[in-house]
Order: C-alpha cells, then structure tokens, then sequence
C-alpha cells in the first residue's frame, strides 16, 4: 500500500482579548522596572548626602575634641603648676588629670567617629579601601522655606515605591484578566493537502478544533490571580501609610531640632562661652575653685557638642523629607572631595 502525502499549517485563534492583556500586562511590568531605576537612584542620593553631612558633624566634632583637649591640658597644667607652688591641694592636679583623660577619650571617640563616617561615605562611592576624605562645606543651619506638612503630604504619592507598589497592582490586574480569559477555549484552524499516491489525486483540507473544559474552568489560577492583585492593592496602601508617618517623624524632627539648634547658636553657646571665660579670669584672681572651673569648661564643650547633634539632627530631617518628596530645599550648599586628604 502506498502512504499518503499531507502537508497543512495552523493557526490558534486567540479569543477574549489574550494579546491586548498580555501586552497591557508587559507594559505594566516595563513600567514598574523603570520606577524601580528611579527609586534606586533617588535612595542613593538620599543616602550619600546624609552620609556626607555625617561626615561634616564628625570632623566639626574632631575640631571641638582636639579643642577641648588642648584647653583642657592647659588647666591639667596649670593646676599642677599652682599644687608645686603649694597653692593649691593635691586633689585639685588629681582632678585636673582626671579631667585631661576624658578629654582625651572624647577625641578617640570622635576620631573613630571620623573614621567610620569616611569609610560610610567611600562605601556609597563604590570603593573598597580607605582613604581620608574631607568634606568641604558648612555645617550651619541651611535656609530654606520649608512647606507646611500638609502640603508635604500631598507630594507623597509621587515617590517611586508608590509607582512600582502601583505597576504591581496593574500588573496583577492585568495577570487575573489573562486567568480569566483562558477560560474562553482558543479555536485552532488549518488548511493543508493531501495527495493519494494510490489514485494520484490531490485534495484541499480544513480543519477547525475547539477545546472543550471539561474538569478544567481554569478557576484555581483565576483566585490565584485575583488574590495576589488585592495583596498587591493592600500593599499600595501600607506604603502609602509608612512613607506618611516617615514623612511626619521627619517633619516633626526638623521642627524640634532645628529649633534647638538656633536657640544653641543664640543663646547656649554664648552663654557657656562667657561663663567659662569669666571663671578662667576668677580662677586666676582666685574667686573660683578648680571644680568651678572645671565645670565652666565642661558645659563649654558640652554645649558646642550638642550644638552639633542638633545641626546633625536637623539636616539629616531635612534630607529626609527631600527623599520623602522629590523636592530640595536647602539653598546651604556644600561640596564634596574624593581627593586624598594631605597628612
């Protein structure tokens, strides 16, 4: 018996908007790469100007520790000078050698600080190794006209992680809309020849098939879908929730820091510097015992570090909220040196 000869080509009929889905699903996903890219690059920025004021405050803090020590080595001096002259106990040298020790721990403390803050820094520009960097710029207050929350609030929605929580969304959207129109059976149509070698004749074909769902409505992958879309419309939400009290904390914590920054700078600061000046001059003349002016010296570089946490504090809060909403507000500006600070 001779065989038959059957050539035939076909073609599935997609049914229930398939094609225009899926396509809709892809863009939902290129959409949410692209925000992705931006949320990346804005959390970088964020995390490399914070990283840079850091570095500021620790070496405005290296400065006042360095200060600090030398005044109080002057005092250790000087009270041992007054102990040999008979001027004065012993206990008053133990306490001014006591009090040159701590200062000297504070500036370890304070170099390690600088240590860490340029190694955070090198982190952020992709370097492995150390090197000694200096920041160049102000770590005074920035000036700027910061809106009031609630306006702060509205621009929320147009952070990054919003978009790609919402491309999900569309995405899973799109994903249950495909489950559920595979329910709709797809036709399949050919058309080929046969040629019958034992007659030699030749005919047409045409063929139609359609799936029929029997056990299989595709309804396990339908909920599936749906279920994953409304985790994805929760997750919106919960975002949405945690960058608005990020935003407040932020808010609040400028408000309160920068406030008492400016009352360091105004009032503290002035004060503890007359006041130690004062008790240096009382010391000398002998109206004041060395706890006094250990005490005046003490506040001094208390105050002056405090003073530098609230900048700190108050920067970092403003940087934040730049973060939170795409916008800058600091006219401040500062600049940053990859050269090798010289030994």
């Amino acid at each position: 018996k001779e065989a038959d000869l059957t050539a035939a080509v076909s073609q599935k009929i997609e049914l229930g908007g398939k094609r225009e889905i899926r396509m809709r699903r892809a863009r939902a996903a290129n959409e949410g790469a692209r925000l992705h890219r931006d949320l990346v690059v804005r959390d970088l920025e964020v995390k490399t100007k914070k990283a840079f004021v850091r570095l500021l405050a620790a070496q405005r803090e290296v400065d006042l520790a360095s200060r600090a020590a030398k005044e109080m080595k002057n005092a250790a001096r000087a009270l041992r000078e007054k102990v040999s002259k008979g001027a004065s106990p012993e206990a008053d040298s133990n306490r001014g050698e006591l009090a040159l020790e701590l200062s000297g721990i504070r500036l370890q403390r304070a170099q390690s600080g600088l240590i860490i803050a340029r190694q955070a820094l090198l982190t952020l520009w992709n370097e492995d190794g150390y090197r000694k960097l200096k920041a160049t710029g102000s770590l005074a207050l920035a000036s700027t006209n910061l809106p009031g929350l609630g306006e702060l609030l509205k621009k929320v929605d147009a952070h990054p992680i919003l978009g790609v929580e919402k491309a999900k969304v569309e995405e899973g959207s799109a994903a249950y809309a495909l489950e559920k129109s595979r329910a709709v059976p797809d036709p399949t149509i050919g058309v080929g020849a046969r040629h019958f070698n034992g007659i030699d004749e030749s005919a047409f074909l045409i063929s139609l098939s359609i799936p029929i769902p029997v056990a299989d409505a595709n309804q396990g992958n339908i909920r599936a879908a749906g279920a994953r879309t409304n985790a994805a419309r929760l997750s919106v939400r919960q975002t949405q929730l945690v960058l608005s009290e990020r935003l407040r904390k932020a808010y609040q914590e400028y408000q309160s820091s920068c406030l008492e920054a400016k009352r360091f700078r105004n009032t503290v600061l002035p004060a503890a510097r007359d006041s130690a000046r004062s008790i240096r001059k009382g010391y000398r003349l002998g109206r004041f015992g060395v706890l006094d002016l250990l005490g005046a010296l003490q506040v001094e570089i208390d105050s002056a570090q405090q003073a530098v946490e609230a900048v700190l504090s108050c920067r970092l809060s403003l940087i934040e909220i730049e973060g939170l909403t795409g916008d800058t507000y600091q006219s401040a500006a500062s600049e940053m040196s990859r050269e090798g600070e010289k030994s």
